[in-house]
C-alpha cells in the first residue's frame, strides 16, 4: 500500500511508456499519477507541466477538467517500492478519480473540447481511454499531448471551423482523427444535428441542457440564448429587458451574486459593464453548463455550489430576477440574502405563483398576489428587516416589476 498526502492508494500500476505509474486511492475517490522527470519521455508536456495546466482550468472553474487534489516532489527514500529505485526527480499529482468511458456523446465533447479551447487549450490525443463522464458531463483525462493555443487568433472561426481545425491538428501531430467526431458518423449530419444555419452550436444536444430542473416549460430551459457561438430555445430574452437593466447603477468591480441566474445571460451583461459577477443555481447540471457557457463566450462570472456560505456583505448587489417565490421557506432565505449584501435588486409580478423540483416532482413554494406596485413594494421591503428604502425602477417585460432595496444611510 501507497500513502501519499494523506491518501491511501492501491498497488502502482507501470504505464507503458518508461517512468510512469498511476494508482486508483483505496476508496476510490483519487487518481495517482507518478513520473520520473529525468526519463526521456516522447509525451509533449510532462506531469509537472500538466499539473500547471489542470490547476489553471481548475482556477477557471472548467467544468471538463477534473479538480486537483495535491501534487509535489516525492522523496523516494520514504517508499521502498524498487521502481523508484532509478535516479531522477520523482513528481506525483493526484487529482478526482473519474473512470474512463467506452462510450459517450459526442455533443458533449465538442461542448468541451470549445470550453477548453477558449481556455487556450487543445488536450490533443482524444480516445476513448483519455476521456471520463461524471454528473453528465465530459472530462479530459490526460494533457501530455495538449497544445496550448490563443484562442483570440481564432476568433473570427465559427465552432464548426475550430473543430476541423483541432481534428486536423490531433491527425499531423499524432496520426489519428478525434475519436467519434470525424472517424464513425457523416460529418454532413453532425452539422445538421448540432448546428444552426448560421453555425452556432444547440446546446439543446446536451446532456446537462436535457436534464437540467431549474425550470418548468416547453424547452426545459428559461433563457433564450442567440449569440455568436451559442443557441438555445428558452421562454425569455434578456434582449426584452436591457432598458431596465441598463438603469442600475454599476460601477468597474462592482461585486454582484446572480441567485438563481440560470444559464446566467443577466450575469453577462454585468460582466460586461465591468462588474465582479459571481452566480448560483439550484439546479447542478444548469450551474455546470452555465459555467462552460461563460467560459465558451468568454465572459468572467463564476458559478458557486448550491448552499455556499458568503460573508456579511460581500456583495454590493445580489440579483434576485424572478428567483424569490420559487424558493421554498423564502422569507428565511430573504434574511440570509440580507445580511451578505447592500442592495437587493428583486425582479417580480404583481401575482406570483412559484413552483420549485423536489424529488422529481414539481410543487408550490412561494406566492402573493396585490392590487398594485406600492403594496408588493411594501411587501417585498418587509422581507428584508436591515434594508429601509425601496425604488420601483420600472417594468421590465411580461408584467415584472424591477425593485432596488437599499439602507438609507
Amino acid at each position: 500500500m501507497l500513502r501519499i498526502s494523506n491518501i491511501d492508494f492501491s498497488e502502482l500500476v507501470p504505464s507503458r511508456h518508461l517512468g510512469r505509474w498511476t494508482s486508483v486511492s483505496k476508496d476510490g475517490l483519487y487518481f495517482l499519477k507518478i513520473q520520473n522527470l529525468t526519463t526521456k519521455r516522447r509525451q509533449k508536456l510532462s506531469l509537472l507541466e500538466t499539473t500547471k495546466l489542470i490547476n489553471s482550468c481548475n482556477i477557471a472553474n472548467a467544468q471538463c477538467v477534473p479538480e486537483l487534489n495535491s501534487h509535489g516532489y516525492l522523496d523516494t527514500k520514504d517508499f521502498s517500492q524498487e521502481f523508484f529505485q532509478e535516479p531522477g526527480e520523482y513528481y506525483f499529482q493526484i487529482s478526482e478519480y473519474i473512470a474512463p468511458v467506452t462510450s459517450f456523446f459526442r455533443a458533449d465533447l465538442v461542448v468541451s473540447l470549445i470550453e477548453l479551447f477558449q481556455l487556450g487549450i487543445f488536450v490533443n490525443d482524444i480516445k476513448a481511454n483519455n476521456l471520463g463522464w461524471k454528473s453528465d458531463r465530459l472530462y479530459f483525462l490526460d494533457f501530455d499531448q495538449a497544445i496550448k493555443i490563443n484562442p483570440e487568433d481564432y476568433s473570427d472561426l465559427t465552432i464548426k471551423d475550430i473543430l476541423f481545425m483541432l481534428n486536423s491538428w490531433q491527425l499531423d501531430s499524432l496520426g489519428f482523427r478525434i475519436k467519434e467526431l470525424f472517424n464513425k458518423f457523416s460529418i454532413r449530419r453532425s452539422v445538421r444535428k448540432y448546428f444552426t444555419s448560421d453555425w452556432q452550436f444547440d446546446l439543446s444536444n446536451l446532456q446537462r441542457f436535457k436534464k437540467q430542473r431549474s425550470t418548468l416549460n416547453e424547452f426545459n430551459n428559461y433563457h433564450y440564448i442567440d449569440t455568436k457561438k451559442i443557441f438555445a430555445p428558452g421562454t425569455r430574452s434578456d434582449g426584452k429587458r436591457v432598458h431596465i437593466l441598463e438603469k442600475i447603477q454599476v460601477t468597474n468591480g462592482s461585486k454582484i451574486l446572480d441567485v438563481g441566474a440560470n444559464l446566467g445571460m443577466v450575469s453577462h451583461h454585468f460582466a460586461k459593464r465591468g462588474s465582479k459577477v459571481s452566480a448560483t443555481e439550484i439546479d447542478p447540471h444548469t450551474s455546470s453548463l452555465g459555467q462552460t457557457l461563460a467560459i465558451i463566450e468568454g465572459v468572467p462570472v463564476k458559478y458557486f455550489p448550491p448552499g455556499k456560505k458568503f460573508e456579511k456583505n460581500e456583495f454590493d448587489f445580489i440579483l434576485l430576477f424572478s428567483v424569490l417565490h420559487h424558493v421554498e421557506n423564502f422569507v428565511d432565505f430573504a434574511l440570509e440574502i440580507d445580511a451578505i449584501s447592500k442592495k437587493i435588486l428583486v425582479e417580480s409580478r404583481l401575482n406570483e405563483r412559484g413552483k420549485v423540483i423536489n424529488s422529481d416532482n414539481w410543487k408550490l413554494s412561494g406566492s402573493w398576489n396585490f392590487q398594485n406596485v406600492d403594496y408588493l413594494a411594501e411587501y417585498l421591503l418587509s422581507l428584508f428587516p436591515n434594508k429601509n428604502q425601496i425604488t420601483c425602477l420600472g417594468e421590465s417585460d411580461k408584467n415584472r416589476f424591477l425593485f432596488e432595496i437599499t439602507k438609507d444611510e
